[in-house]
């Protein structure tokens, strides 16, 4: 009934509604998110967004869940409590890390430079806890986040070289001292070079997780970091997840 709710309340939303919608039912940490997302098949399919990438923007990778989100998800939810932290999704898609840090107790800051993608990652990020909520617009690429955050997250956005020096500036501006780092990504080499390249000033620690996103779908290996300045940070944190996850600290597989 809560996620019937969902669709009806999303189909109200003048942003949301120009999209046909379905439900999902999201597994993560042990929990249940309930979230409304597009049909992603049929809005490609439309190929409303190919004048946009005609123009040299991007496919519109936004609309799907990833599955690199769902890990960092779990690491969130199998992490220490954020009450009342501020939290960061840098380039945030659907925005399924941050509806994980919503059930945590976090304040959200989501962070993408399509507006759709923000209008579907805040509406299931309020839907999952009452700590705020905001929405940021902005081309990270050139522009920099003026908050500051206790936790940035990083769900499979290394994915072109290009885009590192741009995030590694972020990190630079927006965590605050103690802060952590959550990354994952399917093992792209691309993600190799950023995560040695954040190795140099953080203290980095890898595992895995096998994801997949609905039931039945394809699973995915993912490599999952979390980076911090302080090492004894680090440790707090790799302390508080989960016991099956087996970590390697230093070195980037």
């Amino acid at each position: 009934m809560a996620v019937q709710q969902g669709i009806d309340s999303a189909r109200r939303d003048p942003l949301l509604k120009r999209f046909e919608l379905r439900r999902l039912r999201l597994p993560v940490g042990g929990q249940m998110l309930n979230l409304v997302i597009p049909d992603s098949a049929s809005w490609r399919r439309r190929g409303l967004w190919v004048d946009t990438v005609r123009r040299g923007g991007e496919p519109p990778y936004w609309s799907r869940i990833w599955p690199a989100s769902v890990a960092v998800a779990r690491l969130l939810l199998f992490g220490p409590a954020l009450d009342g932290q501020a939290v960061c999704d840098l380039g945030c898609g659907l925005g399924v890390p941050a509806a994980a840090a919503m059930r945590r107790g976090a304040n959200v800051t989501l962070v993408d430079q399509d507006a759709d993608a923000l209008a579907f990652a805040a509406f299931n990020a309020r839907r999952q806890g009452d700590g705020r909520v905001a929405a940021l617009r902005l081309d990270w690429s050139r522009e920099t986040v003026s908050d500051a955050f206790a936790v940035m997250l990083l769900a499979d956005v290394t994915y072109r070289e290009v885009h590192h020096a741009p995030i590694l500036r972020q990190l630079e501006a927006g965590l605050v001292a103690g802060g952590v780092v959550l990354h994952a990504d399917p093992y792209r080499s691309e993600s190799s070079t950023f995560l040695r390249r954040l190795g140099q000033a953080f203290a980095v620690a890898t595992t895995e997780q096998t994801v997949a996103v609905e039931d039945g779908g394809d699973r995915l290996t993912i490599r999952s970091c979390v980076a911090a300045r302080d090492a004894a940070r680090l440790d707090a944190w790799i302390a508080s997840s989960s016991p099956r996850w087996q970590w390697r600290r230093g070195g980037v597989p």
